[in-house]
């Protein structure tokens, strides 16, 4: 007998077969144009006319850049600049 053979009496005691369900499968191209559909402007997102723009405040967007500003410079230029630093402290003496 073979093994894929189910016995008429042992097929109540087996379980059904589930059919997997359908998915709807989506092309690279679908999703393109959803991305590119959910970047179209829609009349319920407009800026107001009602109102004007904020002013841009630079004095804190440039207070955000300070502290970052701060390690980066440096750090930047003793990675650039430690050959001449060790140039002047060996001076030669190696």
């Amino acid at each position: 007998m073979n093994a894929r053979t189910i016995i008429p009496r042992m097929a109540r005691f087996t379980a059904p077969t589930i059919k997997p369900t359908q998915r709807r499968s989506l092309s690279v191209v679908q999703r393109a144009r959803q991305t590119i559909r959910s970047f179209e402007p829609h009349p319920f997102e407009r800026y107001p006319v009602t109102q004007e723009g904020a002013k841009a405040d630079w004095v804190r967007a440039f207070g955000r850049l300070r502290g970052p500003a701060a390690v980066y410079f440096p750090g930047f230029a003793f990675v650039l600049g430690w050959p001449f630093l060790a140039a002047s402290v060996v001076d030669g003496h190696l």
